[in-house]
């Protein structure tokens, strides 16, 4: 990796704590938000695609309060398909209030701040997890370094986005000094369990034991996901899964986005989980990777783990050859020269050439290829923006594709 010392990104010199990647505006690219402490607004980085981000100044109340936040958390909480984000404010010792961020899908964000204004605290993390699976995303958030005795927090989600605490499921949540805190299905029954690490509340504080919640969980089905990436990562970060089903009689859709960062110090498990409510099937599964490939499973049954890996641009025989795109120059500014080679004879293939979201912006069918095709386009006589772009060829029985980027 290279050292970009002067990246729009690392241009301010605020207090920041936490830092978390998300596509906040659903184009296929994850965005940048940083949390700042010292009673300074947090900071939202669009990704423009190519390595281009550009700093949001207004996006509704978001980056309006001057809070001191120390971590964010990103979910879908109202099965709209937009990401929301929470953010974990704290007075260091003197307690803050929370506030939940509703996208708006315009580029801004709708302050909510009840119940949270309600229940103050000190709090460094949160996270989301559907654990009543009733499929819905719930809240928990953890509290530390902060005066009188401390409480973490949980909520429950009525499916609209509407939080109330939850003072049932874990009868007692009181906490020495908690950091960060995590969802996970430790013991494989189709319930998400919670992990909080513990902190010391001060240097004269014994050093306290982490806390494990085991969900024993409920009638409600699931759903659990593990994706593998092949032209993606392997762990396929940056992959959103959606799934449809029916719930109570409608039709509801809901969105994950597999992430690195849960809150503050905390990463959730990156198998992606479902409740189901009473459904005793899922519809559809649509999983978009950060390649770009999109992938479709239909009739799936509940109460299952699936491990799905991610379709490859490959041969769909057992014939080996040595098929390749060669780009350049790579990242390309203005004319791109691109040469195919094989060791096969090509009576027919199409070439396409595909944004980031998906959208094929260039297409055209070539016959007679043989083993090699060299052929040139233009990025501005097809106004291409800065981005990242695939192109594919194809022919009836093979697929091969090659990505590169666009640049200013």
């Amino acid at each position: 990796m290279d050292l970009i010392p002067n990246h729009s990104s690392t241009a301010e010199s605020n207090y920041s704590r936490g830092v978390s990647w998300v596509d906040y505006d659903n184009d296929g690219d994850p965005d940048l938000f940083l949390c700042n402490e010292n009673k300074t607004p947090n900071s939202l980085f669009r990704n423009d695609g190519g390595g281009i981000f550009t700093k949001i100044l207004i996006a509704g109340d978001l980056l309006v309060a001057a809070e001191s936040s120390m971590s964010a958390s990103w979910a879908d909480v109202n099965n709209d398909g937009w990401m929301d984000v929470f953010v974990c404010n704290t007075n260091s010792f003197a307690p803050a209030a929370n506030v939940l961020y509703i996208n708006q899908k315009n580029g801004g964000f709708l302050a909510v701040k009840e119940p949270f204004s309600s229940d103050l605290g000190c709090s460094f993390s949160a996270s989301f997890s559907d654990y009543d699976n009733d499929g819905d995303v719930d809240l928990a958030v953890s509290n530390g370094f902060c005066t009188g005795n401390i409480f973490n927090f949980l909520y429950l989600n009525d499916g609209k986005g509407n939080f109330t605490r939850d003072l049932q499921s874990i009868t007692d949540l009181s906490t020495p000094c908690s950091f960060g805190l995590a969802w996970s299905d430790l013991d494989r029954n189709g319930f998400q369990d919670l992990v909080i690490s513990t902190c010391k509340n001060s240097s004269q504080a014994p050093l306290p034991k982490n806390i494990m919640f085991q969900n024993m969980g409920n009638d409600n089905h699931w759903l659990q996901l593990s994706l593998k990436g092949t032209e993606s990562n392997a762990d396929a970060i940056g992959a959103r899964v959606r799934i449809s089903t029916k719930i109570d009689g409608e039709t509801v859709i809901q969105t994950r986005e597999i992430s690195t960062q849960t809150g503050y110090c905390s990463q959730n498990s990156p198998t992606v989980h479902f409740g189901l409510k009473k459904s005793i099937n899922v519809d559809t599964v649509w999983i978009e990777w950060p390649s770009g490939i999109k992938q479709k499973l239909s009739g799936i049954t509940a109460n299952q783990f699936l491990q799905i890996t991610e379709p490859m641009f490959s041969s769909v025989t057992d014939q080996k050859n040595s098929d390749q795109i060669t780009i350049s120059p790579n990242p390309a500014k203005d004319l791109i020269k691109i040469h195919f080679s094989s060791d096969l004879n090509w009576n027919h293939g199409k070439f396409e050439l595909i944004d980031s979201k998906g959208k094929i912006v260039y297409s055209v069918e070539k016959i007679n290829l043989g083993n090699q095709e060299y052929f040139e386009l233009d990025t501005q006589s097809l106004q291409l923006k800065q981005g990242s772009y695939t192109l594919k060829f194809s022919s009836p029985q093979y697929q091969v594709s090659k990505r590169f980027l666009v640049i200013p």
